[in-house]
Order: structure tokens, then C-alpha cells, then sequence
């Protein structure tokens, strides 16, 4: 499931997503999870406001990801698009992600950006065990490297 801001031509730098409720869904056989980015890397948009993913099943096996493209499969990626903005009021709350691909690096990945992802709660989630939790750019396993800010 991909949540991500695109300006696509560069005509609407107010581009943005918002008040999105994600809640219910039973998902099965997906390639990854949820891959969300705040804003657009390419042109000028808007940061994504109030995202709100909550009671999901997700089953991530990435077989074709990982079979055809050689990619990893995670169950939450959280990216910037632009780097010096950021996501406002994220809530990931009561999701189960059941991983069955051994060929993801981390259950949740953040990436690269100088701006912190402002009011973002990730509470009662159930992540299947892979190879390492928590990810994120520049940082190795065991050290901090969420930028979040209340």
C-alpha cells in the first residue's frame, strides 16, 4: 500500500494527502507493506498530514519482489521525499504484519531526511520476527536512528 505525495508535473506545489483512514483490511500475499513518503522528491508539494493506519491484518511474502526484482520486503517503510519535510500527526496503531519472507532486512525501515516526522505514534503493532527490527539510513542496527519529534 503506497502513501505518497506527487506533484507530478510541477504545476501543483500544494499537492499533498490528508485525513486518510486506513482501518479493517485483511491484506494477503502482498509483494511489502506499507510504503509512505511525506512529500514529493522530485517537485515542490505539500507535506502529508494525518495519516491513520489501524486494526489491519498484513501478510507480506514478497515472493515476486524479492524472485524477480531482487528487492527486500518490508512491512512499514517510512521515507521524506524531500528532506526537509516531513509527515505530521502518522499513526500506526494495532496492525499485525506477518512476514514470511526471509529475505527482508527489517520489519520497519526509516529513511533519509533532515526533518523529523512531527507528531508520529507507532504503538500495538505486531511485527513477525526477520532479520532485524527497526532500520534506518546511515545508522547500523542497535543505534537510534528514528527521527521523530512530538
Amino acid at each position: 500500500m503506497l502513501f505518497t505525495v506527487h506533484n507530478q508535473d510541477g504545476d501543483n506545489p500544494t499537492a499533498v494527502i490528508e485525513d486518510v483512514e486506513f482501518r479493517g483490511i485483511e491484506v494477503v500475499n502482498s509483494g511489502g507493506g506499507f510504503n509512505i513518503y511525506a512529500s514529493d522528491n522530485i517537485n515542490p508539494s505539500d507535506n502529508m498530514k494525518r495519516l491513520y493506519i489501524h486494526d489491519n491484518i498484513v501478510n507480506v511474502n514478497g515472493k515476486d519482489l524479492n524472485d524477480n526484482y531482487g528487492l527486500t520486503q518490508r512491512a512499514v517503510q517510512i521515507g521524506q521525499g524531500d528532506t526537509n519535510k516531513s509527515s505530521l500527526d502518522l499513526v500506526l496503531d494495532h496492525n499485525t504484519f506477518i512476514i514470511e519472507s526471509l529475505a527482508t532486512s527489517n520489519s520497519m525501515y526509516l529513511g533519509a531526511g533532515t526533518a523529523k516526522h512531527s507528531r508520529t505514534n507507532i504503538r500495538n503493532n505486531l511485527f513477525e520476527a526477520v532479520t532485524s527490527g527497526v532500520g534506518a539510513d546511515s545508522q547500523v542496527e542497535g543505534q537510534c536512528g528514528a527521527k521523530l519529534g512530538s
